[in-house]
């Protein structure tokens, strides 16, 4: 029961800082900057686009 109280009374004193919540987990994939429209691009288009993008 004194470890409990000293906790409560450290805890109120400010002795263990301010508890952030920090996000957990992000996308894993970049957004999408641009939307193009893949059928009016020629086949050279889009190999340069594909090799381009690195994963």
């Amino acid at each position: 029961e004194a470890k409990l109280e000293w906790l409560a009374a450290a805890e109120k004193k400010g002795l263990f800082g301010s508890k952030q919540e920090q996000p957990v987990g992000q996308a894993t994939n970049p957004a999408q900057a641009q939307t193009t429209d893949l059928n009016q691009l020629s086949s050279i288009q889009l190999l340069k686009m594909g090799y381009s993008q690195r994963a």
